[in-house]
């Protein structure tokens, strides 16, 4: 798994590739809980890359869904793979997360 971040003024965007599984779940979440720490209300997740999520891969998704609601931000997924969001899909979590079909949707939807 690959995991970049990048700033775009006050927006973070967060582009992962490969498989979010437990063995890099940690990683992921560290990624999405530092651009929080550093204080960015809205990240993206660009999912272009990403192949599969386990269930340890959409709790790391939802939590940072969570704390990003609590603190009055904003997190959106663009770039969603046909076989992401149909495990998204499974989970019930498009019911619960703003997903983009491209990066650049995502940041305008962001404004």
């Amino acid at each position: 798994m690959s995991i970049t971040t990048e700033a775009d003024g006050e927006r973070q965007i967060i582009s992962m590739s490969g498989k979010l599984d437990s063995t890099n779940a940690p990683e992921a979440e560290r990624a999405v809980m530092g651009a929080l720490a550093e204080g960015s209300l809205k990240v993206v997740l660009d999912l272009a890359g990403l192949e599969y999520v386990s269930s340890a891969g959409l709790r790391v998704v939802l939590m940072a869904v969570k704390r990003l609601k609590a603190a009055g931000g904003q997190l959106i997924l663009c770039s969603v793979q046909p076989g992401v969001k149909e495990i998204l899909d499974i989970a019930g979590f498009t019911a619960v997360l703003s997903l983009s079909p491209d990066r650049p949707q995502a940041l305008a939807a962001m404004g």
